[in-house]
């Protein structure tokens, strides 16, 4: 039986936030993409989607900087927008 996750769109960030991490650390364009937007997904799910930066430095506050979480959240930002196909060109 799979673990059963928290209904909580935190944790669940956490959670895509870590195999995103194995994806950029295996160098791999597809995990990174659909990981980067699973991370926006649940960070849109906390409330306001035009909030997502501030849900992000919450989620990381008391762990980095402030100026480290916005750069968290910066660069999921940018692989999210980035799909993999434009990535083989």
């Amino acid at each position: 039986m799979p673990p059963s996750f928290p209904d909580d769109p935190a944790s669940r960030f956490l959670d895509y936030y870590g195999q995103y991490l194995i994806a950029k650390r295996q160098n791999e364009a597809k995990a990174i993409w659909s990981n980067a937007v699973a991370c926006r997904k649940e960070l849109q799910k906390m409330g306001d989607p035009g909030k997502e930066a501030q849900f992000c430095e919450m989620i990381f506050e008391g762990f980095v900087s402030r100026e480290k979480a916005a750069k968290i959240y910066l660069q999921l930002y940018e692989e999210s927008n980035r799909h993999p196909k434009q990535q083989e060109n």
